[in-house]
């Protein structure tokens, strides 16, 4: 089926999202995980009364059993500039009990990461989560430091990327021949896209009825190269919200 998944990269490999601008300070609900010398991009969400970060689950299924061996950076716009970073390990990590590696289609491909809460500020700040099944709009955001290109033109620009994108509607299911699910979303649009390096990074999208932004979807993994035309595909978080309560439940005691 020729599919990509945007799995961990080698961070001498890191670059940013195909087709992307700068990122000016608008994005801090942005986690960036490392394990190692690979990388993933998370969402810092606040639910419930509790901080968690929400990620792809195959960026984090090799270290579940030994979560602190991994770093979670918040407030990170630059690779090499530091100057409002927080920094973290997780103390628990939680993938959903029906995500299967070996599963080329990655469906259930969420967890997430459970840690001492960031301090909230303008560069640090949580996002919300959809409610049950909200309809995926137009077009959602998607950001992170994957590559510009695809291999072998990987780029490596240090400044956290973000484009806007368009969704295909009807939940992927125009490209259900390539075993696409109602629980993901697919995005697309002709030279923009996730790559190598943005796997678990949040797809962002508005609330129409008040504006308020909310995370969508999960980066996953792609159905051609990176920015090509065919669509790249995010775990659909709302259809995993019930999920999410009954592990943050479980988190509270």
């Amino acid at each position: 089926k020729g599919h990509i998944r945007w799995k961990t990269a080698t961070s001498h490999l890191t670059g940013r999202i195909v087709g992307g601008r700068d990122a000016k300070k608008e994005i801090p609900h942005m986690l960036r995980l490392t394990i190692g010398g690979l990388f993933c991009g998370a969402t810092l969400v606040q639910s419930s009364g509790l901080q968690f970060g929400l990620t792809a689950a195959h960026c984090v299924v090799n270290i579940r059993s030994s979560p602190s061996s991994a770093r979670i950076i918040a407030g990170d716009y630059s690779l090499y500039y530091f100057a409002n970073e927080q920094y973290r390990s997780p103390t628990k990590i939680v993938i959903h009990e029906q995500f299967n590696p070996k599963d080329k289609d990655l469906n259930n491909d969420i967890a997430l990461m459970f840690f001492a809460p960031f301090k909230v500020n303008s560069f640090v700040k949580p996002i919300k989560l959809p409610g049950y099944m909200w309809d995926v709009p137009g077009y959602v955001q998607i950001s992170g430091w994957g590559s510009t290109a695809p291999e072998p033109n990987l780029k490596n620009p240090d400044i956290l990327q973000v484009a806007d994108i368009h969704t295909v509607r009807r939940d992927c299911e125009r490209f259900s021949n390539f075993g696409t699910t109602w629980r993901q979303i697919c995005v697309q649009d002709d030279g923009v896209g996730s790559c190598i390096g943005d796997s678990g990074g949040p797809a962002i999208a508005r609330n129409g009825s008040n504006s308020r932004k909310y995370v969508a979807g999960i980066a996953s993994y792609g159905l051609g190269s990176c920015g090509s035309d065919l669509p790249a595909v995010c775990t659909r978080v709302s259809a995993y919200v019930n999920w999410i309560q009954v592990q943050l439940t479980k988190q509270k005691g």
